[in-house]
């Protein structure tokens, strides 16, 4: 630990080299606590067998599917709506609060929606349930509501917040995760055009 606290400078707060440790590449937070690496990862191969399950037939994308996916939103601009955007002249519009907001509802909107896909005759998961489940960034909504109470009454300006409470490892995940949703709206354009 002493080594981590010394990778940061002298005024970082143990809640902040907590985040950078929970948000840590290879550290904890993925589906099997492999980290934000190991989740981008296994997107990549449940992408490669949904497609691979296309092109042999096992897979038949459905009305469901393409009912499904055409309420998830992933086709559409995010809406940085929450929490209000920082004030008047603050840079980084929007900020990382708001993008990790938007990564946390969509991670909630996909689980939802996984949920709702029925097994198939043998019970199992299918293409569809697992490629949105594999998108989701677990752990970002405990974040996000970490973050928001931190940001709550801030003096601060926008950036230097973002700087005193959110490490780099924090901001790779949230971009990491914003380009799993843009990877998975990828494949649903290909579904859609398909059918």
């Amino acid at each position: 630990m002493t080594l981590l606290l010394r990778d940061h400078p002298g005024d970082r707060t143990l809640g902040y080299t907590l985040r950078g440790l929970r948000a840590a590449p290879e550290g904890f937070g993925g589906p099997y606590d492999g980290g934000w690496a190991a989740d981008r990862v296994l997107l990549g191969s449940l992408l490669k067998a949904a497609r691979e399950m296309l092109g042999d037939g096992r897979w038949v994308v459905t009305a469901e599917d393409r009912a499904a996916i055409s309420t998830l939103g992933l086709d559409q601009a995010p809406a940085y709506d929450y929490p209000s955007a920082p004030a008047p002249g603050d840079p980084g519009h929007p900020s990382l609060l708001q993008r990790a907001h938007h990564v946390a509802h969509m991670s909630g909107v996909l689980r939802a929606a996984a949920a709702r896909v029925p097994r198939d005759e043998r019970g199992f998961r299918p293409p569809m349930e697992m490629v949105m489940t594999g998108a989701t960034a677990v752990g970002m909504e405990a974040v996000a509501t970490e973050l928001d109470a931190l940001w709550t009454g801030t003096e601060l300006s926008c950036q230097d917040w973002e700087d005193e409470h959110v490490p780099d490892a924090l901001r790779q995940a949230i971009a990491s995760a914003e380009d799993n949703f843009d990877t998975l709206a990828a494949f649903f354009r290909e579904l859609t055009a398909s059918g």
